[in-house]
């Protein structure tokens, strides 16, 4: 009989930042099988992990904890950025719609 693999998919995101080390750690200690995760490389050559290479407006705040406007995201992009300008936006503090049972945690 053939094993079925529980992915946690961008980590515990329901219940956690997606892409976030919490989230990975979440999804880890309710036993999946697998992480998936997607990275860019930074302007300085880092490995970043992001579902899209740019900051995503949604659940991305601007290191001034303003909002990023939908059609300014891809302005904010990964492989433009160095990575140390890229760990100041936070990934966790803004309430993703799409899932309401995120813990609201500042990560990057």
């Amino acid at each position: 009989m053939k094993k079925v693999e529980i992915h946690g998919h961008r980590g515990d995101r329901g219940h956690f930042p997606e892409n976030s080390i919490p989230a990975f750690l979440s999804a880890l200690q309710k036993g999946v099988d697998v992480i998936e995760m997607d990275v860019v490389i930074s302007k300085d050559k880092k490995v970043v992990v992001s579902h899209e290479p740019f900051m995503a407006s949604l659940y991305m705040l601007q290191p001034n904890g303003k909002s990023i406007l939908k059609n300014e995201e891809k302005n904010f992009n990964l492989y433009q950025m160095d990575y140390e300008v890229i760990k100041q936006f936070d990934g966790g503090s803004k309430i993703n719609p799409k899932f309401l049972q995120q813990q609201k945690i500042k990560t990057y």
